[in-house]
């Protein structure tokens, strides 16, 4: 059975995102794979021998199939909650400064 071009584009990988710290695109990278969305990181090898080469490179991209784009910038997009119920824990509030009462995100919010 041939592919159609239709079929052929949506299985095309695409640059979702672009991160210059590895940190980042590991955890925008292990968002997508929880949610079963195939996802790899181009040119991390390379930057993550030489950090030098990451500007000249244009930085570490998340790489998605087309087809799975919008699905995977809706996640990516999505707000951390202030507060969610744990299993056997029960609820769990994110933490919050001190100082001035910002939430902490792991994302930089």
């Amino acid at each position: 059975m041939a592919i159609t071009d239709a079929e052929y584009e949506n299985q095309r990988f695409v640059v979702l995102r672009r991160f210059r710290d590895m940190p980042d695109a590991f955890l925008f990278g292990s968002v997508l794979d929880s949610a079963g969305i195939e996802c790899y990181l181009a040119d991390e090898n390379t930057i993550r021998m030489d950090w030098f080469w990451s500007n000249l490179l244009g930085r570490i991209k998340l790489c998605v199939r087309k087809a799975d784009a919008d699905e995977a910038l809706s996640l990516l997009e999505q707000s951390v909650p202030e507060k969610f119920d744990v299993e056997g824990v029960g609820e769990y509030q994110q933490p919050r400064c001190p100082t001035c009462n910002l939430s902490k995100s792991p994302f930089g919010d």
